[in-house]
């Protein structure tokens, strides 16, 4: 799931959900259209008079007093049977009376916030009856010395006609909202899915980020009024919202104190103690003076503007802090979307806070840009995170890979064995389906000495040998260093790069590759290359690819050291033939491969044993030196008449074995004419010399003792 949910699809989600978010608000606006009667025709905020003043109810002044004004209008003739007065108050205590009877009022009950409600919405029936009656509405505003009570969006129709209005023109904000709260539990559920693993390589904290984000989609939806639409006339609800709005401004600075500190170089948790200490204390003042004063919590907005300013302080403090510190450090910097994030934020904020000044105080659609601007910061905020994620998936699994290879490399018992498995390794790791190393021989030359095929691919095999890498290399070196590894995850990338790479891309059907040199100590040993692989798999070989060169010359080297041990200790090194090992060994091959091709299991097999004639006394007379000479020579003579594997059984005693039973009485003794048709030169003098032999037939069975053999 995590490795399907990548940074790229992720955005790519988180993009077009944006876009759908835009799109909605598009045909919201288009939808408003068909409130335009509501808005035209049947808006009723207007034009109350107050002791012959006109006055929109919107724009109420403050009174100065709690007795209340009394305004009136005239109901108009447009009212039918099931329309409703609707309107939303603000911090108001109403009554409405049509015709000098109360038909609707409202009164605001004291709650957990004080006094105050912020908005309600409420209906008043109407019918027909009431055309041409004057409707007075008595107002007396909670906090009269303050220019906030009022009532909005006042309108004659039916309920439901004036709850889609009232939807189509807050549903771009409170859409952007939800998507806010979306991204927060988004980003939770996404820190809950790496459990136990970091959140990223700079340390994210996504907890504090996805709590922010939560925190901010209800705060700024509650604001938006839609709730409000649910629930009219509901003093409770009223209150909750007033709660939230307060409340909710105070827990905004520990979070997001938490999230940037985590971004940061330093990451200094003082910051973080700092943030918190100063909402605490914001928090238990205004309770203190709210609950033990009976101030209304109105009132104390102050506090938590001083909070909010100091969290400010606090932030704008630790980023240049981080700031000094990125620029002293060396490859110190910032991640563009983090920047990019920033910059939305204040711009939404910044343009939804002109319209504000120009509006004289409020924008009419409940801030939608800095929404978009909160939105836009979180969206790219999560970008940064999902990358980064995606890069350290990426490195765990490139540390798997090569923790697989380097088991691999320990795992076997010669380097001859690990070689092959290593390449079917890198093959299945990579979904490749071809990998190989070639080795330099004489002049010059490269032999195919390893190679993996993947089961049912058979494309490479016949022309696995005589495909022309030098040259590859030699045009591609001529471009670039000659360090340069050839890699591409399509053939047109090479193009105008490489011509010849790119014609033995077209004419072998390679559709991605990496191949490049192996080095030992300076000197360049051979090459090695992995065919046909995913596209997105090129980029994680190459940036393993000096751990790959690395392992495999270090087995090629210890391939060689192994062999080299392996004839020091299975051959005789005065002679060059095998001892008693090496033929033992030989024989164990020899058993094994048979039961490979199924050969029957008992055989017939030739040993010829061969001494020196007089060898004792010819040490006694010309030395042991000499003697050495003729040893050497007699192994040399017998492998120039025989293809056969030679044994020096011990001192001037030696064995001849034929595998194939293809052993007579003539090349028995040609063994003893081979040796004595030429003379031996010596240090002082040349001799002739002349062997014995005896010879044996025998129909063995695999793993018979040579040594029985020999002396039957």
């Amino acid at each position: 799931m995590w490795k399907w949910l990548g940074g790229r699809r992720l955005a790519i989600i988180l993009y077009c959900m944006v876009v759908v978010v835009f799109l909605a608000g598009a045909a919201v606006s288009v939808a408003r259209k068909s409130g335009e009667k509501i808005r035209e025709h049947r808006f009723f905020g207007d034009r109350w008079e107050y002791e012959g003043v006109e006055y929109d109810l919107s724009e109420l002044p403050a009174f100065g007093t709690k007795n209340g004004r009394i305004f009136e209008k005239t109901c108009p003739r447009y009212v039918r049977d099931g329309d409703t007065l609707n309107f939303v108050s603000q911090d108001l205590d109403f009554e409405v009376y049509i015709g000098g009877r109360q038909v609707g009022s409202f009164h605001a009950r004291p709650n957990l916030t004080g006094r105050g409600y912020g908005y309600m919405f409420h209906e008043v029936p109407l019918d027909t009856s009431y055309c041409g009656k004057v409707i007075r509405i008595w107002v007396s505003q909670i906090y009269p010395q303050e220019k906030r009570g009022k009532i909005e969006g006042m309108a004659i129709c039916s309920p439901s006609a004036y709850f889609s209005w009232m939807l189509q023109s807050h549903g771009l904000p409170f859409g952007c909202s939800m998507l806010i709260l979306f991204l927060g539990i988004t980003v939770l559920l996404l820190r809950l899915s790496v459990e136990g693993r970091r959140t990223a390589k700079d340390g994210a904290n996504l907890y504090a980020l996805g709590i922010l984000a939560v925190l901010l989609g209800i705060w700024t939806a509650q604001e938006t009024l839609v709730p409000h639409l649910f629930m009219r006339d509901n003093q409770a609800y009223a209150a909750l919202a007033r709660l939230v709005d307060y409340s909710f401004l105070l827990l905004f600075g520990y979070p997001l104190t938490v999230f940037i500190c985590s971004c940061t170089r330093l990451k200094k948790r003082i910051y973080e103690y700092a943030s918190i200490g100063i909402s605490l204390a914001a928090w238990l003042l205004v309770c203190a003076v709210h609950f033990g004063m009976g101030v209304d919590m109105h009132e104390l907005l102050w506090i938590v503007n001083v909070a909010l300013a100091a969290n400010g302080v606090l932030l704008i403090g630790m980023l240049l802090e981080d700031l000094r510190y990125r620029g002293a450090s060396i490859g110190g910097g910032r991640s563009l979307l983090f920047d990019a994030a920033g910059i939305s934020f204040l711009a939404g904020a910044g343009i939804d806070l002109v319209r504000c000044n120009l509006k004289g105080g409020d924008v009419g659609d409940g801030g939608v840009f800095l929404r978009i601007g909160i939105l836009a910061c979180l969206i790219l905020i999560l970008m940064q995170v999902v990358r980064r994620l995606g890069e350290e998936e990426r490195e765990k699994e490139r540390e798997s890979f090569i923790n697989g290879l380097l088991v691999y490399s320990l795992s076997g018992d010669s380097a001859q064995d690990v070689l092959p498995q290593m390449m079917e390794y890198l093959g299945e790791s990579l979904d490749a389906e071809r990998t190989f190393i070639y080795e330099e021989r004489e002049r010059g030359t490269f032999e195919n000495t390893y190679e993996w095929v993947r089961p049912g691919e058979i494309r490479y095999q016949a022309a696995a040998k005589p495909i022309p890498f030098m040259d590859v290399f030699r045009e591609w070196g001529e471009a670039h260093s000659p360090e340069d590894h050839i890699a591409f995850s399509e053939p047109q990338q090479c193009r105008k790069r490489g011509p010849m790479v790119y014609e033995f891309a077209i004419t072998h059907g390679v559709d991605s590759m990496v191949t490049g040199p192996l080095s030992y100590e300076g000197k360049m040993i051979g090459f090695f290359g992995i065919m046909n692989m995913p596209p997105d798999r090129v980029n994680e070989v190459l940036q393993s690819h000096k751990l790959l060169e690395y392992f495999m010359c270090v087995m090629m080297r210890q391939r060689d050291f192994q062999e080299r041990l392996r004839r020091y200790s299975f051959t005789d090194q005065l002679t060059g033939a095998m001892n008693r090992r090496g033929f033992n060994e030989y024989l164990l091959d020899l058993w094994a491969k048979q039961e490979e091709h199924e050969t029957p299991q008992k055989q017939i097999v030739g040993l010829v044993i061969m001494d020196i004639d007089f060898f004792k006394k010819f040490n006694d007379t010309f030395g042991h030196d000499n003697g050495d000479i003729v040893l050497k020579y007699v192994v040399k003579a017998v492998k120039g008449y025989l293809n056969c594997p030679v044994c020096r059984w011990g001192g001037e005693e030696f064995v001849v074995f034929f595998p194939q039973g293809d052993l007579d009485r003539e090349r028995a003794s040609g063994i003893c004419k081979a040796v004595a048709a030429q003379e031996v030169q010596l240090s002082n003098t040349v001799v002739r010399v002349h062997v014995s032999v005896g010879a044996v037939l025998a129909e063995v069975e695999p793993g018979f003792e040579i040594d029985k053999l020999v002396k039957a």
